[in-house]
């Protein structure tokens, strides 16, 4: 299974984007678990961390579903979109 992680370094957002995307499956009928493969804090040099982990192929399937977006790169992708809305990273 392809899987992306999304980095924050601010809780809130990462509590923001759980919320949402807990909101989103329930909206659109996916099982929660299938869709957050994890959800965790890290620390590295006294830097907390907080990443979330999810299915790449159904975390593109909530994007299209939500919001109409079919890409992941570009103007028009969800992946600017997600780290511009959320203040995050995505690797």
């Amino acid at each position: 299974m392809k899987t992306i992680d999304i980095i924050f370094n601010d809780e809130d957002y990462f509590d923001e984007l759980l919320d949402d995307l807990t909101f989103w499956c329930e909206k659109h009928s996916l099982p929660t678990d299938k869709v957050i493969i994890s959800a965790v804090e890290d620390n590295v040099d006294d830097i907390d961390y907080f990443v979330i982990t999810v299915s790449r192929t159904l975390f593109s399937y909530l994007m299209w579903k939500e919001y109409g977006m079919n890409t992941q790169y570009g103007r028009e992708g969800w992946n600017r979109f997600i780290e511009s809305n959320y203040n995050c990273e995505i690797s």
